[in-house]
């Protein structure tokens, strides 16, 4: 199975397990498997199979998901206000009505 055909998969497990943004969701979990950061950085690899690994570690950070961790907690990672955030369970995940904040207050 190829990348396009697994991310469409996870797409309807998150939209049947009622996650909001379950396209956005899947692919940005794909991303951050293949090393990238951007949404649009699992383009070049919509058509490859995935590894064996691949699929295992897919499937792994799929289930977090449904379980409703938040996504930034699965990859360690967010962006605040174009910086890219190093976050764990003990910190909280910025919201975009904070970087509304940081803009006012500059």
């Amino acid at each position: 199975m190829n990348w396009k055909e697994t991310i469409e998969q996870a797409e309807a497990s998150f939209h049947n397990a009622g996650i909001d943004d379950a396209l956005l969701n899947a692919e940005l979990l794909a991303v951050y498997l293949k090393g990238g950061w951007h949404r649009g950085d699992i383009l070049p690899y919509l058509y490859e199979p995935l590894t064996p690994e691949e699929e295992v570690e897919y499937e792994h950070l799929i289930n977090r998901r449904l379980e409703h961790q938040p996504l930034q907690y699965i990859t360690g990672e967010t962006e605040f206000y174009g910086l890219r955030l190093y976050v764990s369970p003990a910190a909280l995940i910025p919201r975009p009505d904070t970087e509304a904040l940081v803009e006012v207050t500059l």
